[in-house]
């Protein structure tokens, strides 16, 4: 694919800039403005994918945080045109697409009138188990010549909500600092991590229902029973019953919006989307 490497690298430059929770997204092509100010970019996509379907080899195109581009007014005549293209050379490219945000891939693959609706196949990735803990832990010990405690490891890596990242940073401070103690590393790494993401002050600037329904949504999932909207009322300080059901709808939809909360699957049932905000509930006692 060098030929046609090398004309896209001449060409247009297509990046996509995103994130999660928070965070922006943005299509620019070199210097020129985003997707949503520039009608450029979907002909200047398409003309990439061409190049790319040109190179011998087959292509696999890796779209990361997809679901950034949900917003149909900003993104969706860029996301119909990657489809457009991925129809067109689908011998050639293939497409894997990621991101962070059930909700979010649920409106981009899922929303029936979404450009990408049931374009692909989804398939929820497993956590990863004890072999994976037990791989870095024999790679600590060809390093270091030191053994670790497999069971406090595993428990380090549970109490991570089993994200390699954070698991794999550990490893490496253990490493750095000459160290063998990894409840102490485990402990740095929860600081630095509540620290960067500023769960205190995300947990503040929450209106009180809203805290009342994270807290179902980190205890059991379940936020629209009778015994749950009881829960809301007392929390709320609310006497004599349950908070009503479009109360709490409102909210579930406030809290999707802003990437706190996602459903599961089952009807009524939701989960913290960010596990680390979740278990740093969970460690300052945040439960019914």
């Amino acid at each position: 694919m060098s030929k046609a490497a090398s004309k896209i690298r001449g060409g247009p430059k297509i990046t996509l800039t995103g994130g999660h929770l928070g965070m922006q997204a943005g299509i620019s092509i070199g210097g020129e403005q985003a997707a949503d100010e520039s009608p450029k970019v979907t002909i200047q996509l398409g003309q990439s994918m061409r190049l790319l379907a040109e190179g011998k080899p087959f292509v696999l195109l890796l779209v990361d945080e997809v679901q950034m581009l949900a917003d149909e007014k900003r993104f969706g005549p860029l996301v119909a045109a990657l489809r457009s293209a991925l129809d067109a050379y689908r011998d050639r490219i293939k497409a894997v697409f990621t991101g962070s945000s059930q909700d979010g891939l649920r409106l981009m693959f899922q929303k029936e009138k979404a450009p990408l609706y049931q374009f692909s196949q989804q398939l929820p990735f497993p956590a990863l188990e004890r072999a994976f803990v037990e791989h870095l832990l024999a790679t600590y010990t060809h390093i270091t010549k030191w053994k670790l405690d497999a069971d406090k490891a595993w428990q380090a890596f549970e109490e991570l909500d089993r994200v390699p990242l954070y698991f794999r940073s550990l490893m490496e401070r253990l490493v750095l600092s000459a160290s063998t103690d990894i409840p102490q590393a485990l402990a740095q790494i929860q600081a630095e991590r509540e620290d960067a993401a500023g769960y205190q002050a995300k947990w503040n600037a929450l209106s009180p229902l809203d805290r009342a329904i994270l807290i179902q949504a980190a205890h059991n999932g379940k936020i629209y029973g009778k015994e749950q909207r009881g829960y809301i009322s007392a929390y709320l300080g609310i006497p004599g019953g349950a908070t009503p059901i479009p109360t709490v709808q409102q909210a579930v939809k406030r809290l999707t919006t802003q990437g706190l909360v996602t459903r599961t699957g089952d009807y009524g049932t939701y989960a913290i989307e960010d596990p680390a905000f979740s278990a740093w509930m969970r460690a300052n006692h945040v439960k019914p």
